[in-house]
């Protein structure tokens, strides 16, 4: 059930074009597309009022809402991709999208890539104050990705996307229902819908990639990029293992970024590699 009741809520949620996004797809998109995600029993908003009314099944009875302090295991890392991807590839380059019948979706803050030299910058800031204890070599690893010459790389793969999709914009563990299946892999459901919005398909990348524990990302971040690359092209998506490839170094940055702000091993570790 969503609800935004107060004034507070509501003008935010309004602001940004939330509350109408939410009630759009689960209205109009969701129902009618093959990948999981709640039943949908009662959509509605109202741009007058700025009130929404959400009715969906209690997910609660088939998993359990995700852990964003404990972050994913592999087996649950998968499944996210697994649901990220059919989502991707079920409006890849979908015109329709584009269209007025989407406007909600093109409404609030749309979606964005996150900008190379703020992050090299960040990164630069971090090594001097972070909590993480990287030795002399280590560091020098780091900084050996934002050279110039590396940095300039990035920024022209970044600059050469042109494809979009449906993005979910917040796919964090607590915004996911998680159901292990008999056989050791685990089912994903998305809710919380209010942020999505047409964009490229990166940015649900990057926001997920923060929610992986540090050891499974740290033993397993190569396999799981193939991995959704793997899935999105068998579901359609010619080239997805040559373009994860290429954005392979914007995913390693902004995953360095974060673990340095929070500390961890996996900082220490992915310095080795």
């Amino acid at each position: 059930c969503s609800l935004a009741t107060c004034n507070p809520a509501r003008h935010v949620v309004n602001m940004h074009g939330f509350a109408a996004n939410e009630a759009f797809l689960y209205k109009h998109v969701l129902p009618h597309r093959p990948y999981s995600t709640a039943k949908c029993y009662f959509s509605e908003f109202h741009p007058e009022s700025g009130s929404i009314l959400v009715l969906t099944e209690d997910l609660s009875q088939h998993g359990e809402v995700g852990d964003q302090l404990r972050g994913c295991t592999l087996a649950e890392a998968r499944g996210v991709l697994d649901a990220m991807a059919r989502v991707h590839s079920e409006h890849w380059n979908d015109p329709a999208l584009l269209t007025s019948k989407y406007s909600p979706l093109h409404r609030g803050y749309g979606a964005f890539l996150p900008d190379i030299q703020v992050i090299t910058s960040s990164i630069r800031r971090l090594l001097k104050h972070s909590p993480v204890d990287l030795s002399a070599a280590q560091r020098c690893n780091i900084e050996a990705l934002l050279e110039e010459e590396v940095i300039e790389n990035v920024l022209s793969d970044v600059h050469e996307i042109r494809s979009f999709t449906l993005i979910h914009r917040d796919c964090r563990n607590d915004n996911m229902f998680f159901a292990p299946r008999e056989d050791g892999s685990v089912d994903v459901t998305l809710v919380d819908w209010q942020c999505a919005t047409v964009g490229p398909y990166l940015q649900d990348l990057l926001t997920f990639i923060t929610n992986i524990s540090t050891s499974t990302w740290n033993e397993h971040h190569a396999a799981l990029l193939q991995y959704y690359a793997a899935r999105m092209e068998e579901w359609g998506v010619e080239g997805m293992g040559e373009m994860v490839r290429k954005h392979r170094s914007l995913v390693v940055l902004n995953a360095i970024i974060q673990l340095l702000m929070y500390g961890g091993k996996m900082v220490s570790r992915m310095a080795e590699a």
